[in-house]
């Protein structure tokens, strides 16, 4: 009979990893129930003015600094603490205790994609957000009845999430109560927390299945809104048979060419793609529509990373299969459209311009999908846009590349992508900037933690020199792979598809980086990225196809988006503003 894990909720706004020991509730058939502790449960050293104690035990982990409502602080002060009281727990669902997890209230205007601007973000951030160090530690400590110290951890260096995980052989009947503190002799801070959750250990349960999109060991996060996914399972029961929806993309595909639906207008400048990922995401809006009506789906106009010397050879100027399979057998009996292109930036029809609900043929679920939701439907077609030809594979030669960066060892690997470049100097993303590879590891560090010591391997995808050369920066702590290749031609703050336009990057090139590092990124086992990017978002689909379930990931600026552009002011229930 396999156990399972009860969540006793006491929310923080920090968030802890495990030792290794948690890898071993990383199984099929666990299950987690969360109970909420009542906020009397809680004594405080202070209380902020207009912050909410009872956040703490509201179930939601996102709190942020700029809604005082959503978090707890204490005030400036020595050693501010937080006590929690597990009596009520214990009489519930025993004593068993494992984990410890706190999350950190955020700064929204770091952490998530608006539309709306809001110039006190940074500095209620720097107000109310701490950042452990030496002289500044954030401890846990699980106490007696009497107040004794039995089981602790200090954390000296910034977290995702903290995390204390209690081994499974100690015995935690002791335990009565958690002390959260930030002590200093020299520095006074305020301790402000999102939640707080707690762990014990309970006997089976019957699992719960999920509604549409929303995962986790309690169903309680929505794909469309969660930006920290640490589940204790691998639940493989979202991506279960969804096998039957490629076979069913090969069949329609294959169906009769002239019911097929062509398009052929790409975004970007002249019509002939953008970023490369934003382009794949775009793919699949006209995928979905054709799908839903059986109708057989084509490109016939030009896409812009195929428009080199290279594709000229093989006579696939301008076309997707100069890299990948065709995808539609009617890809044979047509040509290139040769309508006349304009240097404009874009040549979309206005209703295609602006993403859902505008276009509504990214929010097309097809009747083959309805019950796995839009992340599964978007993950296989992603799979089946960018099987790679045997030349592109040759080319690539991925069996080489991984048995020299290690990935045929089978140690477990953290995959971080970090998009500097044109990438967080342009559109939505430019308010975030453009964040230094700490950043990341804070997050990677969390994985560490939740999910084993032992995973120090990183792999990082990036266009910027200097992300690889901050790598020495943290290689006591983790151990650094990354593809060998001239970054300094990305530095640069020009969109890449407009220095196509003016020839300053060999496309070829490029192509086979960007494939290099989303298929790399997609052989990982936890991920780091910002969703903000497609090609994070790629990198999500295709290592949660091949995994069989959605791998534990960070993005540190939202959660994943559907559709080509992105998603703004999304909403705990999944909705958001195109943007």
């Amino acid at each position: 009979m396999h156990r399972a894990l009860v969540l006793i909720t006491i929310i923080c706004g920090l968030s802890i990893g495990c030792s290794s020991e948690l890898s071993e509730f990383i199984k099929d058939g666990a299950y987690f129930r969360k109970i909420a502790l009542h906020s009397s449960s809680f004594k405080v050293s202070s209380v902020e003015r207009g912050t909410v104690l009872s956040s703490l035990v509201d179930g939601n982990r996102y709190g942020f600094y700029d809604k005082k409502n959503t978090f707890f602080s204490t005030r400036y002060e020595s050693s501010p603490w937080i006590n929690v009281n597990l009596k009520q727990a214990h009489e519930i669902d025993g004593s068993n205790i494992r984990l410890v997890r706190l999350f950190k209230a955020e700064n929204r205007c770091e952490t998530r994609l608006s539309l709306r601007r809001n110039p006190t973000c940074a500095l209620l951030a720097e107000q109310f957000s701490f950042t452990p160090t030496e002289t500044l530690k954030l401890t846990i400590k699980l106490l007696t009845v009497y107040g004794k110290a039995i089981f602790s951890k200090e954390f000296t260096s910034p977290r995702g999430v903290y995390a204390l995980n209690v081994p499974e052989s100690w015995n935690a009947s002791e335990v009565a109560s958690i002390n959260i503190s930030l002590v200093s002799n020299t520095v006074k801070a305020r301790l402000s927390l999102s939640e707080v959750e707690v762990y014990a250990k309970v006997h089976d349960k019957k699992i719960k299945k999920c509604k549409l999109n929303f995962v986790g060991d309690s169903c309680s996060e929505n794909i469309l809104y969660t930006s920290r996914y640490l589940p204790f399972v691998k639940e493989t029961e979202l991506f279960r048979n969804s096998v039957s929806i490629e076979s069913r993309i090969r069949h329609v595909q294959e169906g009769v060419c002239n019911r097929m639906a062509v398009e052929h207008i790409l975004p970007g400048p002249m019509g002939k793609g953008a970023g490369f990922g934003s382009t794949v995401f775009w793919r699949t809006g006209s995928f979905s529509e054709a799908f839903a009506t059986k109708r057989p789906e084509v490109f016939v106009g030009s896409f812009n990373y195929a428009e080199n010397s290279y594709c000229k050879k093989q006579r696939a100027y301008g076309k997707f299969e100069c890299y990948f399979e065709s995808h539609c057998i009617c890809n044979s009996t047509l040509k290139i459209r040769s309508d006349k292109y304009t240097s404009r930036r874009n040549m979309l029809p206005r209703n295609r311009r602006d993403g859902p609900p505008r276009d509504g043929r990214f929010d097309i679920v097809p009747s083959v999908a309805k019950k796995k939701g839009i992340f599964v439907w978007r993950s296989h077609q992603i799979r089946w846009l960018l099987r790679l030809n045997s030349k592109t594979k040759t080319m690539l030669n991925f069996d080489e590349i991984m048995k020299e960066l290690g990935f045929a060892e089978k140690k477990k690997t953290i995959g971080v992508h970090i998009r500097h470049g044109d990438g967080c100097l342009h559109g939505r993303r430019k308010q975030h900037g453009c964040k230094p590879l700490s950043a990341y590891i804070a997050e990677a560090r969390t994985l560490q933690d939740m999910y084993g010591k032992e995973i120090r391997r990183i792999f990082i995808a990036t266009d910027s020199q200097q992300i690889i050369r901050e790598t020495d920066d943290f290689k006591d702590e983790f151990d650094f792979i990354y593809q060998n290749f001239n970054r300094d031609k990305y530095n640069t703050n020009r969109k890449i598809e407009n220095q196509f336009q003016q020839n300053k990057l060999d496309k070829h090139e490029v192509m086979l980086e960007t494939l290099g590092d989303i298929f790399l990124l997609s052989e990982c086992d936890f991920l780091v990225t910002h969703q903000a990017s497609a090609l994070s978002r790629i990198a999500l689909s295709l290592t949660s196809v091949r995994l069989g379930y959605i791998p534990p990931y960070m993005s540190l600026d939202g959660p994943w988006c559907y559709h080509w552009r992105m998603c703004c002011d999304v909403r705990p229930n999944g909705e958001q503003i195109t943007c």
